[in-house]
């Protein structure tokens, strides 16, 4: 029979194509992505060996019986390698343990058992053989190669649809065609033997598998080619799966937030995307940039110079940017990738230089128990309603009373038991775990509810501020989650002001600015929270309804130590009043303060100086005691 073997010169076509891809692009190298290069290769090699297969069998006579015999077994061996590789490339892309070692187990096995059958048929001729005729023929276990592909066909389906939350719509898509085109591809064959499509078709469906698996920019830190945080964990875990001993170093710029408000956010982004692609080019695959300010540096577990490795990363960066450093020895332990980064910036913060495995895996079990008991706390908290809401009075500079307060959540807590459990710890954990919601809801519910009472409207305080969650600045329906409290309350729109704190999710978050827009013109008032600490840029400022803006405390107190600071303060509060209706400045703690700020042109001040959080009634009491009498 005489072949048409151009279906195989376009396989390899497009196979050699899809290599080229994966060479030129700086694909992060996951382990399923390795799976699928080596899918890529394979399905290479099958295309080739199936050309000279075919015309081994259509011109025996122009081989060697030992030519006839590699090539054909070349090429069923690789072509049915896919299968299995096909199945372990599944397997390696959900979060299984034990689903991926049993597949690797299973995997295995069945490769060895097909190397041996298939290589050892020129003497057994179990699989293939060519008669006297040279007439090329199936052996007697040739079902076994059907039956294995598909058991790992039906295995990887299994998986698929048992994980498929673990996929996008087109990843899932493109698992099942290429399972669908393998299926139609040998019914195809035992129709028409002389049609050899079989590696075109799984080329073309491995294309679909690359654009839809593989994203560079999912591992990449923003337009640099260093790594991110993503690819940073994903290698740690698997180092780690390796029981492969490696050594962290990392750093991060001296006072970036301070370097943002004085140099602009846009110099230190610049100067970030600069530190990646300086680390990419001296370290290559093994730098990371873990965020706008910190770096890392993962090489092997021996003990090479601290000192020369920082002195290198300090001249990437160069003598005007202060890095601050910090070094992880002999690291391998278990699970270190969920707590690497918490532990380097704890050190970065502590400006602790070295840590060993030891010291390591204490600080691990130590982090790990203290989110489990928070997140005990959390749900023991929210079951049995353990939260309180606590007010802050803000003072007015223009009319010398307290008519705002902020509303701050706090956890009736067993401190003796528990220790105590601030906000800022337990708010993020809850962002995480998805109790932010409940928590959420249950501060809206409280805060409408005072402000609905009539003690309240008897203050004279026009408006509580409300912090707002991340998670809730970004999901669409956010306009109509805050109005349907405030129609249940029946309170005055105008009495509520919304919290935004800014972090580049949500200052990059168009759906915000439409829910902004839409309760501001409903009455709803809004300030950007902590300014001077995040991603708001003056430009992205006028787009927003935007009543207030509150300069964040760390601003406050470095302009009290040194001057540059103040002056930038000083220009800080002067342009945003352009921007909006008053500017109010976080930390208060002295009459210095006040009188700088005073003088800086602030319109409102909160802070310690004039009091503490309170909780409801105390707060009622504190705005009677000092309410202004009318002259």
């Amino acid at each position: 029979m005489l072949y048409s073997y151009q279906y195989d010169i376009a396989g390899v076509i497009v196979s050699g194509m899809l290599l080229f891809m994966f060479l030129i692009r700086n694909t992060y190298q996951t382990r399923s992505s390795k799976m699928l290069l080596m899918l890529v290769i394979i399905n290479l090699i099958a295309s080739i060996a199936d050309c000279w297969s075919a015309f081994t069998i259509s011109f025996p006579t122009n081989f060697s019986p030992f030519a006839r015999y590699i090539i054909n077994a070349m090429y069923l061996f690789m072509y049915n390698c896919e299968s299995f590789l096909f199945l372990l490339f599944v397997a390696y892309s959900i979060n299984a343990p034990q689903v991926e070692k049993t597949v690797k187990v299973i995997s295995t096995a069945a490769l060895v058992y097909q190397f041996t059958v298939i290589f050892t048929s020129p003497l057994t001729k179990l699989i293939f053989y060519f008669d006297d005729k040279l007439v090329y023929c199936h052996g007697g276990l040739m079902f076994t190669l059907y039956i294995a592909a598909a058991f790992s066909m039906i295995a990887a389906s299994i998986i698929t649809f048992n994980y498929k939350k673990e996929f996008s719509r087109y990843q899932v898509i493109s698992l099942v065609g290429f399972l669908a085109a393998m299926l139609g591809c040998v019914v195809f064959q035992m129709l028409y033997p002389k049609y050899l499509i079989g590696t075109l078709v799984a080329g073309c469906v491995l294309v679909f598998i690359y654009v839809v698996f593989e994203n560079p920019a999912e591992y990449l830190y923003r337009s640099s080619r260093c790594y991110n945080k993503k690819a940073f964990n994903v290698t740690l875990n698997d180092l780690s799966s390796a029981q492969t001993p490696y050594t962290i170093t990392a750093c991060s710029f001296e006072d970036y937030f301070y370097n943002c408000s004085v140099l602009g956010k846009h110099y230190m982004d610049e100067l970030s995307l600069q530190t990646a692609g300086a680390l990419f080019k001296k370290y290559r695959k093994r730098a990371f940039c873990l965020d706008d300010s910190t770096f890392a540096v993962i090489s092997d577990g021996t003990a090479d110079d601290f000192t020369q490795t920082k002195a290198e990363l300090q001249k990437l960066v160069g003598d005007d940017t202060k890095l601050r450093f910090c070094r992880l020895d002999s690291v391998n332990t278990p699970e270190i990738e969920l707590y690497a980064t918490d532990i380097i910036q704890h050190m970065l913060l502590t400006r602790a230089q070295t840590m060993n495995y030891d010291q390591i895996w204490e600080g691990v079990v130590k982090v790990k128990k203290r989110l489990a008991l928070i997140e005990f706390v959390l749900r023991e908290a929210i079951e049995k309603e353990q939260f309180s809401m606590y007010y802050q009075p803000i003072y007015d500079l223009s009319s010398g009373s307290f008519r705002s307060a902020e509303a701050l959540v706090r956890l009736n807590l067993d401190t003796d038991k528990y220790g105590f459990i601030g906000p800022d710890e337990f708010i993020p954990i809850a962002e995480q775990n998805g109790t932010i919601f409940q928590i959420d809801e249950m501060v809206m519910r409280k805060v409408c509810s005072f402000i609905a009472k009539d003690e309240f409207r008897n203050l004279g305080v026009e408006f509580v501020d409300v912090n707002l969650s991340g998670v809730q600045c970004i999901r669409e329906n956010m306009a109509e989650y805050i109005r349907t409290f405030i129609d249940e309350y029946g309170i005055d729109p105008s009495k509520l002001n919304l919290e935004i704190t800014e972090t580049a999710e949500i200052c990059g978050s168009e759906s915000l600015v439409e829910n902004m827009n839409i309760l501001s013109n409903q009455g709803v008032r809004f300030s950007i929270d902590d300014f001077g600490t995040g991603f708001a840029t003056g430009d992205y400022l006028y787009r927003l309804p935007v009543s207030f803006i509150k300069i964040d405390k760390s601003v406050l107190w470095e302009a009290m130590k040194d001057s540059g600071a103040m002056s930038v303060l000083g220009d800080t509060i002067s342009m945003m009043k352009s921007v909006c209706e008053g500017v109010v400045v976080e930390g208060v703690e002295n009459e210095d303060m006040k009188a700088i700020l005073t003088e800086k042109g602030a319109d409102f001040l909160q802070g310690y100086l004039f009091s503490k959080p309170l909780p409801e009634n105390e707060f009622i009491e504190f705005v009677k005691r000092n309410a202004k009498q009318p002259e």
